[in-house]
Formats: structure tokens, C-alpha cells, sequence
């Protein structure tokens, strides 16, 4: 029933004119709904499924399951996943209460009038903008170029997997996380060449130190830069210094302390940083969500979820089952004038519901009730 109510929603909005769709005001209807529903687990101190709404850039994205499509509120997952069952696995939000048809109503007709947000540009738009600034590098020169095949063939060489992001950009990104423990500081010498148009590098699980990281500063284009699980420490994020563009570090089960937090105090374009089983302390992160107050800084630290011990299940008051006199089956139950009585299989049991008259007089523990 619930599951068919942004169809309801839908169809009720669609009969009214476009301009009342257009009425909607983020900061006094949409944003009040967003904060008091979405923020907890989706915003700047919590991103669960790595989603963040506080953040357009992440809610409007491209694809079938988009959450919000600007203009077509029928396509935007956020509405579809309000509107589940609550049981649901899929179902938002998972804390607190779930919206009011009101609530609803007011996302979906924000929606359908463009998903105006503050700046009065279509957020799709930033959004797009903003996730295709980070493959914007210089062309390439002819012998750029030829550095650039010189480095892919070798870090292909090594193992790793080099691709360019898309046919429309010479940025590269090349992972060396799946040949793991044969990467050293030595293996980055293969990354030569691409100075100019590095920007995704994933070392996870990789033996790069400290050290290795000297050789990284030098691709100034980079972006996102996975360190987890390597012997990094606070030393190697002074290399990161010069990563000016880096927007998404994890550096996940590291030796990383504070002190190496103050290396990217100056790194304005962060926007995610994971520091999950790491020596930091919550002072030093605190320092650096001050430094950067529009980076989500992410330590791990999530409400645990709430495990509720199972019912006891009601004893049967008889231990032998009155038809057969065999051992009764506690799965083979029913309930009758307000007492269990069980029996060995699902055949007595039907038994019993047909004549319970029957079959009670055998039942000795039933008749001292």
C-alpha cells in the first residue's frame, strides 16, 4: 500500500499548474525535511553508502537510479525509497520516523519544478561541472604523449591496470592495489611520464612507505589517491603538500596520527578523507575539520546497530503427542483455549485442528488447566 503512494503523489501534483511546482523554496521546505531526515546518516559527519546530502554532488547523479533527477520525480530514488515498506532493506530513512505524506508532496513537487537549490542553477548541472573539473588537464604535447604510452605500457608491465577516464580526456588512472604486496617505492618509478595527466592513483594493500610518496607529489594533477592498508605514516603526508587539486584521500588502517593530519590542513579542495583505524586522535580531527570545514572527514566511528535478543518461544505443556504418544516436535504447535500443545509432525497436527474434542482428553497436562 505504502509502495503506491508516490504514484498517488505523482499523479496529485502532476494536476497541478507548473508554476505551483516551481513554488517550492529550498531553505524553508525542502531543507528542514533534508536535515531533520537525511543529514544523520547522509551528511557532513556521517556518510553512509559513502552518500553525502548536504552535498548536491552526490545526490544528483546520472544514471537509472539517480536519487534525485531534476524535473522527473517518477525516475528519483530518494522518493522511491521513502515510499517503501518499512521492512523494506531499501527503505529511507532508516533512523527516525518516516516522512509524512506532506513531506513527500513537498520533495516531489521540488523535484518536478527542477530541484532548485540555493544559487538558483540546476544542481545537475554544478554537479556534472563539478565532477568533470577533476579530469580538466592541460592538452597534452606531442612528447607529453609519447611520456605518457611510455608510462602506461610499463605500469601495465608491473602488473597494474592504466586507462584513460574517458575518450574525451587524456587524464589517466591506474591502479596498482591488485598486485598488492609486489608493489614497493621502487614499482612508482613506472608512473614517470605521467606528471601531466595522473589524477585517480590506487595504492591499497600496497608496500609503498613514507618514502614512495615523494615520488607521488610530483603527479600534480592527482585527485583521489588510495593509501589504505600501506606503511604511510605522518612523514609521507608532508609529500602530499603539493597535491593543491586532491580531493579524496583514504588512508584507511595507516599509522597516521595527528601530526600528519596537519600536512593537509592546507588541501582546501578536499572533500572525503577516510581515516578509519588510524592513530588519530578526535582533537586532531577536530583541528583539521576546522582547517577544512566542507570536507567530510570520515573516522569509522558509527552507531552500532541495535541487536534485539530473539523471544523466548512459549513451552508446550505437553511432552509426548496425544496421538501418537511419540516425543512431540516444539516446531509442530498450536494454540488452543489459550495454552501451546505440541505434537510430533504436521500430520497429528492437522488432526488436532479438525477434531480438537478428540484429542484433548489425551492430553493430560491440558486437562489440569
Amino acid at each position: 500500500m505504502k509502495a503506491q503512494l508516490i504514484l498517488v503523489i505523482v499523479a496529485a501534483v502532476l494536476t497541478v499548474p507548473a508554476l505551483h511546482a516551481q513554488d517550492v523554496d529550498f531553505d524553508t521546505e525542502v531543507k528542514p525535511i533534508l536535515k531533520a531526515s537525511c543529514y544523520k546518516c547522509h551528511g557532513a559527519k556521517r556518510q553512509r553508502g559513502k552518500l553525502r546530502l548536504d552535498h548536491w554532488s552526490d545526490a544528483f547523479t546520472k544514471g537509472d537510479h539517480a536519487l534525485l533527477v531534476p524535473g522527473k520525480p517518477e525516475k528519483s530514488e530518494l522518493l522511491r525509497r521513502a515510499t517503501l515498506e518499512e521492512d523494506d532493506p531499501d527503505f529511507m530513512p532508516k533512523d527516525g520516523e518516516p516522512l509524512t505524506k506532506s513531506q513527500l508532496a513537498t520533495l516531489q513537487k521540488w523535484i518536478a519544478g527542477g530541484a532548485k537549490w540555493p544559487a538558483g542553477k540546476a544542481a545537475g548541472a554544478e554537479s556534472e561541472a563539478r565532477w568533470r573539473s577533476q579530469f580538466a588537464i592541460p592538452e597534452l604535447t606531442e612528447p607529453q604523449k609519447a611520456a605518457q604510452a611510455k608510462a602506461i605500457a610499463a605500469v601495465r608491465k608491473a602488473g597494474g591496470l592504466a586507462n584513460r577516464i574517458a575518450a574525451d580526456t587524456p587524464a589517466i588512472d591506474v591502479n596498482l592495489s591488485l598486485i598488492g604486496k609486489d608493489v614497493n617505492d621502487d614499482t612508482l618509478a613506472a608512473l614517470s611520464g605521467l606528471e601531466t595527466s595522473l589524477v585517480w592513483l590506487n595504492l591499497s594493500r600496497t608496500k609503498v612507505s613514507d618514502g614512495g610518496l615523494g615520488r607521488v607529489a610530483t603527479h600534480t594533477h592527482l585527485r583521489r589517491l588510495h593509501l589504505a592498508r600501506t606503511g604511510v605514516g605522518d612523514a609521507g603526508l608532508g609529500h602530499l603538500q603539493s597535491l593543491k587539486g586532491l580531493r579524496y584521500l583514504n588512508l584507511y588502517g595507516t599509522s597516521v596520527g595527528d601530526a600528519g593530519l596537519e600536512h593537509l590542513q592546507d588541501l582546501k579542495e578536499l572533500e572525503k578523507v577516510f581515516l578509519w583505524q588510524t592513530k588519530v586522535t578526535d582533537a586532531g580531527v577536530k583541528k583539521l575539520q576546522a582547517a577544512l570545514p566542507d570536507c567530510a572527514i570520515d573516522v569509522g566511528k558509527y552507531a552500532k546497530p541495535v541487536v534485539h535478543a530473539p523471544k523466548a518461544m512459549p513451552k508446550p505443556i505437553n511432552a509426548t503427542c496425544p496421538i501418537t504418544n511419540k516425543a512431540v516436535d516444539g516446531t509442530c504447535s498450536v494454540e488452543h483455549q489459550g495454552q501451546l500443545i505440541a505434537f510430533c509432525c504436521g500430520n497429528c497436527l492437522a488432526s488436532f485442528k479438525k477434531e480438537p474434542g478428540k484429542w484433548l482428553p489425551k492430553i493430560e497436562e491440558f486437562k489440569k488447566k
